[in-house]
């Protein structure tokens, strides 16, 4: 499922189930699979730019491989960003949805190795909100989301 040159690529089954949930506007993560890590330097420069934050997440849980859900993050800017000074980690198989500002946006100019870029057009110093769908598979080996069903429960 992941060559190294190429980066995450779903199975037919994969896509199959995200298309059917999230609709034929999802994007895919090329990078969800790779170890993405925060440099200090960025995330000084994350503290200077946003001063509160707020998280609203829902999620499905569900049986079976995948879980879905929706996710709302309110943060207030102390300053208008410079392209590629500002994103959100976020680590998902697919997105759609994906508003900044009450303006819809596509994922596939913005959503790419675990960030969600947050550019200055799309961005402004006070308030800003940014909504997403996802969906994303549990996990047995890293972080995320657990499951397990007990065999005595088949």
């Amino acid at each position: 499922m992941v060559d190294a040159a190429k980066g995450y690529d779903p199975s037919s089954e994969t896509r199959a189930l995200v298309a059917k949930i999230l609709g034929d506007g999802a994007h895919f993560d090329s990078g969800y699979n790779k170890n993405i890590t925060l440099k200090k330097t960025e995330a000084e420069r994350r503290f200077e730019l946003v001063d509160e934050i707020e998280y609203d997440f829902q999620i499905a849980i569900n049986k079976g491989d995948h879980y879905i859900g929706k996710a709302v993050v309110n943060f207030y800017l102390k300053e208008t960003p410079n392209d590629g000074d500002l994103w959100l980690d976020f680590q998902a198989v697919a997105i759609s949805d994906l508003t900044i500002n009450d303006k819809k946006l596509p994922g596939k100019d913005l959503y790419q190795d675990q960030r969600l870029k947050l550019n200055k057009a799309h961005v402004a110093k006070g308030w800003n909100t940014v909504m997403l769908r996802y969906v994303n598979p549990y996990n047995t080996n890293r972080v995320g989301l657990h499951t397990y069903t007990d065999a005595s429960d088949k």
